[in-house]
């Protein structure tokens, strides 16, 4: 089980990763001292397939509640943030209380932000059941909520207690989902380790090695830069212009896809201004291709509304937009970007 942690002073937790962990649940979380009542906060279709599997492990030490969330970034909303908060003031859930988060990365997103709000925060523990969440969102303590001008907007830095990523919960993905994974295993070898890009053209497959090693490089950045001050920053590779292309499409494009777009985007930028070879664009669509990851929207897209859009991002800095480039794979750089940039950026995706 290769076990990574993430080093936090006190608040230090590790990623549990392996096939089979959510039947081990109860154990780990009785190892953090943890007591008392536990919420599952998921949605109906991930309930549906390891909810009563979770809550009746749990249920040999804690006393467990559920709350189910729809499907989709639409459910990541204020109003359904209320309801959670509802729910836990109803049932008298106290601050040495947990709530667990059972699914993918809205599920997570919304929980943890319940859990950071409530009682000015109560323990939470991640369950990812997807390829992204397990990679990339249920590490790090960003949790958020979106709104309709932008995406996660709204939120707080708050540390999960412990991430259980069972493998297993891999296998019942659709394809689209596996893609949307892919997208952010392809950001970290663009960021810091262009190895793993060489293994995935060599063969794609979806290990706990390889999950371990993206939830080590996210560890070792969020270790040196919790809050994004400085270094942190560099995981938003792809992520500006990507979450201008999840707004415009009412998030038909799914995270992974538009964070894969954005990358290409940002390689485009970093290829005009002489930091990469002009090969290495076209080297990129053909790995995307192989991934099954897309290359290009499929539609027109309006550079004047996405730009706007991306002027509301948390990377703007001194009402300038930031971005990050790459000077070479794997040394990413983050610095302003003009329109013009954005506007032969978008036109190859």
């Amino acid at each position: 089980m290769p076990d990574v942690k993430v080093k936090l002073d006190k608040r230090s937790y590790n990623v549990r990763i392996g096939a089979g962990l959510l039947d081990k649940s109860c154990q780990f979380l009785s190892e953090l001292d943890l007591h008392g009542k536990i919420l599952i906060v998921s949605n109906k279709k991930v309930f549906g397939l390891y909810g009563k599997q979770l809550q009746a492990n749990l249920k040999k030490h804690y006393r467990v509640q559920v709350y189910l969330i729809g499907d989709g970034e639409k459910y990541k909303s204020f109003g359904v943030l209320q309801r959670v908060l509802r729910f836990l003031i109803r049932h008298k859930f106290e601050r040495g209380d947990t709530i667990a988060a059972l699914g993918g990365g809205v599920v997570g997103d919304l929980a943890g932000f319940a859990a950071a709000v409530y009682l000015r925060g109560i323990n939470f523990v991640q369950l990812p059941t997807t390829l992204l969440a397990q990679v990339d969102s249920s590490v790090g303590g960003k949790t958020a909520v979106n709104d309709s001008l932008g995406k996660n907007l709204i939120g707080a830095f708050y540390q999960p207690r412990l991430v259980i990523a069972d493998t297993k919960t891999l296998r019942s993905l659709p394809a689209k989902e596996l893609r949307c994974g892919l997208g952010e295993i392809v950001k970290y070898g663009l960021i810091a380790a262009p190895r793993l890009l060489t293994t995935l053209g060599q063969k794609a497959d979806i290990t706990a090695d390889l999950l371990a090693q993206c939830c080590r490089i996210k560890s070792q950045i969020v270790s040196a830069d919790e809050r994004e001050n400085n270094q942190r920053a560099i995981l938003n590779f792809g992520h500006t212009i990507g979450h201008a292309l999840e707004t415009i499409s009412h998030y038909r494009i799914s995270h992974g896809e538009a964070v894969a777009l954005g990358a290409l985007g940002a390689a485009h930028i970093s290829i005009m201004r002489g930091y990469l070879p002009r090969q290495t664009l076209d080297k990129l669509q053909k790995l995307f291709l192989k991934l099954g990851l897309p290359t290009h929207t499929g539609r027109r897209l309006n550079p004047e509304q996405i730009y706007r859009i991306m002027q509301s991002d948390k990377k703007v800095a001194d009402s300038r937009l930031r971005m990050v480039l790459l000077q070479a794979i794997g040394k990413p750089i983050i610095c302003p970007v003009e329109y013009a940039e954005i506007v032969r950026a978008l036109a190859v995706i």
